[in-house]
């Protein structure tokens, strides 16, 4: 059995976990975050002005014998119930049981603001503050619904644009941490912080027209959250108040509680009596500034404080600890060594929460930093290209010999090209699906798309290929943290990464991961040439940084000169989407939709002979030539004809390729009625010139205005969007997830720029 000053040494050491106070210290100082009252103008640090109001006299009530008993405000003491602490074994206790900040906070409060905060003095205060906690964070997450279905935002006069769901997801994660500090440290005085909590429920609930009003409390909310949680560490260390600098902790707390319930109760009288009466614009400071920098200032003095005591008090206690044990180890060796061995397992214990706190804020910190990377739904586009992949269609292509000797022998850029509207996202999809199942890969994807700006940004595109690289990593790669701390520092922390600097941090990530590299780009060609330009100069940079790690490159596009250009220099490996490549997935497709529409009494409802459908099959198994978006508006085509004879007339007339199958479409919307035909022109020439996708009202608005118009007049504008995909013959569709409308294809918007890019300006389709 070990010796007594060697089994001494090994839970005291300064090898061990024994400076559980320091790492306290160190878990407050990372709670801080960027509380929202630290962005007010005043940079001023002067001490918090502790203003005590005369003690209120309004009465409370106790069990005692079994009576319920009135009690002044004044009367509220501390719960004897905390847990004991292991220092207790070596010094005395004080006699009488110390007044929780908390409770000192609230007597010092007039009864306007205990009765703002909802203290009844007829009815006891709560025994836990739990149920309070539950019911504020399901009022967060009721909040973030409806943040994010009302898409609240603010746009500071900087030009930055705060996202309200953003900081309520925050507040949410803030009110999480003080739950599992919780787990540790026991609530002093649970009654307070219950009326604290059911606060910030009411403000988390409160309706304002204003959204900048309302994004200002949840920061500030945040900003008290955070604090509590530091508060409620401190209070579980120095709640004995032994020593001059515990108890001078302590005397800060009470000022900083006492200013945080002034500053609720004014927020709950503000929402209650005056919100209304604000003036549009009137910023936020000039109503609660003032308050909210004098929460600010005693912050700093409690901090200050804080680590002071922790100091004196680990440098006491070890010395005091030492001695005692050494002197008396002869006598009380079988004493002390138990309770050695139980204080260390709760120091260990205690010190595993910790721990788990700080990689629960590493994580906080993790998400902030790939959210200031962007915020696009790249895995949803993927997801919706591979639910309209049909089973057992596709699978040539991972086994084409191209792509087994580029996955394989790791050799560098493969390009896979075809026509429009043979499925080379479709077949994407499926190749990302594939590359997921390599765990020796590490995998980045990107769909281009021809009408959404954010997927033709060179520099958003590559924030996202940087995204999906670091999210798995265990640790963000170190360029990356500093790169956001040195914006963050310099008050830039909602702009991202430049060109330069995003593709230095990708060439960063390819030396600090420990797997090779693969980045699929689709569809190339549905961005602007210049924008391709920039991707071909990326694409050369990171080929000439591989190392060890190698950098395998995919890109789909159809056949355009500047690709083929830097495609012939970079690689040799190409698949080139033949017919016959795609002739048994053609196959399954016609099948499929065809079947499909007579199963849904769409194809003359479903009233159809079996060698009339086999007919149909039959043509169109002819004549895709490949195209499955041919298929498509064929089978749409011949689902509008009247009679079996209409179906077999327009089997013997199908339009070669799409340029004829658009340019038919265009003669039905122009043989319309004058009103159809009217609000199919102003819809397709209001989506050819709009810089994005138009929303399903904003499209709807936008048929209703004519040239020379002196008023909008709504009675032109067409009830629905279902009208608008009715008189518009399949060439737009109404993208439901976004709401937004949307070209079929990018061969269509090529298509009408040709036809339509000629009428001149106030000229209708049918003259």
């Amino acid at each position: 059995m070990p010796s007594f000053s060697k089994r001494l040494k090994k839970v005291f050491s300064s090898s061990s976990r024994t400076d559980l106070r320091a790492d306290a210290l160190a878990q407050a100082e990372a709670s801080k975050g960027d509380d929202a009252f630290r962005n007010h103008n005043s940079d001023s640090r002067q001490s918090s002005s502790q203003s005590s109001a005369s003690t209120s006299t309004a009465t409370l009530t106790q069990k005692q014998d079994g009576k319920t008993n009135p009690v002044s405000r004044s009367e509220l003491s501390i719960r004897s119930d905390a847990p004991p602490r292991y220092e207790d074994a070596i010094e005395q206790p004080s006699s009488q049981p110390r007044i929780s900040p908390w409770t000192l906070a609230f007597r010092s409060l007039s009864d306007e603001d205990a009765a703002l905060l909802g203290h009844d003095p007829s009815v006891p205060l709560p025994t836990s503050e739990l149920p309070s906690l539950n019911t504020t964070l399901s009022a967060l997450q009721d909040a973030i619904s409806k943040s994010l279905e009302a898409r609240w935002r603010v746009t500071l006069p900087t030009g930055r644009t705060i996202i309200v769901r953003d900081l309520l997801e925050k507040l949410l994660l803030r009110v999480n941490t003080y739950l599992s500090i919780g787990n540790i440290m026991v609530q002093s005085d649970p009654g307070v912080a219950a009326l604290v909590w059911g606060v910030v429920r009411f403000l988390v609930q409160v309706g304002i027209n204003q959204v900048e009003v309302y994004a200002n409390l949840v920061k500030s909310l945040d900003g008290i959250v955070g604090l509590c949680a530091r508060g409620r560490v401190y209070e579980g260390f120095y709640h004995a108040g032994e020593k001059e600098s515990a108890r001078k902790v302590l005397k800060d707390l009470e000022g900083v509680y006492g200013l945080v319930l002034r500053y609720l109760a004014k927020c709950v009288y503000f929402f209650k009596n005056e919100a209304g009466k604000l003036k549009f614009g009137e910023p936020w400071a000039v109503k609660f500034g003032p308050l909210l920098d004098e929460i600010r200032s005693a912050e700093h003095n409690l901090e200050l404080d804080a680590r002071l005591a922790g100091e004196e008090d680990q440098r006491v206690r070890d010395e005091k600890i030492m001695g005692l044990l050494m002197d008396t180890q002869g006598c009380l060796e079988g004493v002390i060594l138990p309770l050695l061995d139980v204080v260390k397992q709760r120091v260990d214990t205690l010190v595993d929460e910790m721990e788990a706190d700080k990689q629960s804020q590493e994580l906080e910190k993790k998400v902030e930093i790939l959210k200031w990377l962007g915020i696009l739904p790249y895995g949803e586009w993927h997801r919706a290209a591979s639910r309209s992949r049909m089973d057992r269609t596709g699978s040539w292509v991972v086994e084409k010999d191209a792509f087994v000797g580029w996955k394989s022998e790791r050799r560098g850029t493969l390009w896979m090209h075809g026509a429009p509207g043979v499925g080379k996202t479709v077949l994407s999809s499926l190749i990302i699906d594939e590359l997921k199942k390599d765990s020796s890969l590490a995998l980045a994807y990107f769909h281009c798309n021809y009408d959404d700006p954010s997927r033709q940004d060179p520099d958003l595109i590559l924030a996202m290929i940087l995204k999906q690289l670091v999210a798995p990593m265990p640790t963000l790669p170190p360029s990356l943290v500093k790169l956001y701390e040195n914006h963050k520092s310099e008050g830039f922390a909602s702009v991202r990464p430049d060109a330069d600097e995003l593709e230095s941090l990708l060439v960063q990530a390819l030396k600090y991961s420990e797997k090779d590299i693969v980045i699929l780009l689709d569809a190339l060609d549905e961005i602007p040439q210049p924008a391709r330009k920039r991707m071909f100069s990326f694409f050369s940079k990171l080929k000439e940084a591989e190392g060890d790690n190698k950098v395998l490159l995919l890109v789909t596009s159809r056949w355009l000169a500047d690709i083929k250009t830097h495609m012939s220099k970079a690689t040799q490996l190409t698949i080139d989407i033949k017919e016959d490549d795609t002739s048994a997935d053609i196959v399954l497709y016609i099948d499929s939709e065809v079947d499909k529409a007579v199963e849904e009494e769409e194809l003359l409802e479903g009233e159809i002979s079996e060698d009339l459908v086999e007919d149909i099959k039959d043509h169109l198994q002819k004549q895709a030539g490949g195209m499955f978006l041919w298929v498509r508006y064929q089978i749409a085509h011949l689902c509008e004809q009247e009679t079996e004879y209409d179906i077999q007339e327009a089997l013997t007339d199908l339009p070669t390729g799409l340029h004829d199958t658009y340019t038919r479409i265009l003669h039905k919307i122009r043989a319309q009625s004058a009103s159809r035909r009217r609000i199919a022109e102003r819809t397709l020439r209001w989506m050819l010139s709009a810089a994005r996708p138009l929303t399903s009202l904003e499209i709807t608005e936008a048929t209703a205005i004519e040239a020379g118009d002196q008023r909008y007049d709504s009675r032109k504008a067409p009830n629905s969007v279902s009208t608008i995909l009715n008189v518009c013959g399949n060439l737009v569709f109404y993208d439901e997830a976004l709401d937004v409308v949307r070209f079929s294809h990018l061969s269509v918007q090529e298509f009408l720029k040709s036809e339509l890019g000629q009428v001149q300006e106030g000229q209708r389709m049918g003259e």
